[in-house]
């Protein structure tokens, strides 16, 4: 139960855009350097003002109302009491031990190797391998590899991660032309859920019975790394199947999304989502400039953030047309949200083309 950072708009009791981009930086550090394993009985949740949040989202909320009320990101002299307090919710976040020595000596080495500050010691890096490169040499913790028969597998999900964080809100804020081109997946546990529930991956029946009866799976196993590598390699013929046009972080971000999406149940057997026949026509609200259009030759079920377009008074095909041109690909891209932009309908329904 892990994701990205940078939050749909939806999410408005999260909101990171107002800070100071060195603030952010400084914070995606801390924040991304503990974000893993949610894993336990009952789940740990928090209350927000949204109401009950758990896993990456609670902890970004907890971990972001401090650093706002506090005004600092610095965690080196928090003590074991405080840091508890902070994340205090239903029952104490699991692996609790590991996250605290974990963000106090991720402080301190920025204090005693960086002068005190992350953002200044990284700002003139805009390309994702040299970042990823100073990540991994300073921080032992971001480290992520396994042993898979007798061979090395390098994962590094939270160092491609915060690379990825940091490098698109840069890009955001600050204008500037980056590079993230060549990350590919974070490999964790929640999108292959995902890609399960869509579809995309399929397990075995004895490691189906595992995951639905929810015995955990031990980590250096071999099912956790076949899970976790497998998720990379299904991100990879996405990409190719794309024509490689779409970065494979970005392919990523799309499917972690979907984990979100109310719409989308996690087994194969209850997926909803909506109806469309022959001759309607999808729009891909989701980072719109992907243009994912398509003109339905069949009837079926779009599931995930699609619009389902029917044509009143007038062709299928001038519709198809339509969604396709310049006017309204600049107005769809007039889009809500950060690193997950979404077409804005009420926007688009409102235009004249």
């Amino acid at each position: 139960d892990e994701s990205p950072v940078l939050q749909e708009a939806e999410d408005e009791f999260i909101t990171i855009e107002d800070l100071p981009t060195e603030t952010i930086i400084n914070f995606l550090l801390v924040y991304d350097a503990i974000d893993f394993s949610f894993w336990g009985e009952p789940k740990w949740e928090i209350n927000t003002i949204n109401g009950k949040e758990s896993g990456s989202i609670a902890l970004l909320y907890a971990i972001l109302k401090y650093v706002k009320d506090n005004n600092t990101t610095d965690f080196s002299n928090i003590t074991k009491d405080e840091f508890r307090e902070i994340l205090k919710g239903n029952v104490e976040i699991p692996l609790f031990e590991e996250r605290y020595k974990i963000i106090t000596n991720v402080s301190k080495i920025v204090n005693e190797k960086m002068n005190k500050n992350f953002y200044e010691f990284i700002k003139n890096i805009t390309n994702d391998i040299e970042l990823f490169d100073v990540i991994i040499k300073y921080f032992q913790n971001f480290k992520d590899e396994r042993i898979y028969n007798g061979k090395p597998i390098y994962l590094y999900k939270l160092a491609q991660l915060l690379t990825s964080d940091i490098l698109h809100i840069r890009k955001l804020k600050e204008h500037i032309k980056v590079d993230y081109s060549h990350l590919v997946g974070c490999a964790d546990y929640k999108i292959p859920q995902v890609m399960r529930g869509l579809g995309i991956l399929e397990y075995s029946d004895e490691l189906a019975d595992i995951i639905d009866s929810k015995k955990e799976i031990e980590v250096n196993s071999e099912y956790e790394v076949e899970i976790r590598a497998n998720m990379i390699i299904a991100i990879d013929l996405i990409k190719k199947r794309l024509g490689n046009k779409v970065c494979s972080i970005d392919i990523n971000d799309y499917i972690w999304s979907q984990g979100r999406n109310k719409d989308i149940k996690l087994k194969e057997s209850e997926k909803v989502g909506i109806v469309f026949h022959k001759g309607d026509v999808l729009y891909g609200k989701l980072r719109p400039y992907l243009q994912n259009w398509l003109l339905a030759s069949f009837n079926g079920l779009a599931v995930g953030d699609f619009w389902v377009l029917q044509p009143q008074n007038t062709d299928s095909s001038f519709l198809y047309r339509l969604v396709q041109s310049q006017q309204f690909d600049e107005v769809a891209n007039q889009s809500t949200g950060t690193k997950m932009p979404r077409a804005d309908w009420k926007l688009v329904s409102k235009t004249k083309f």
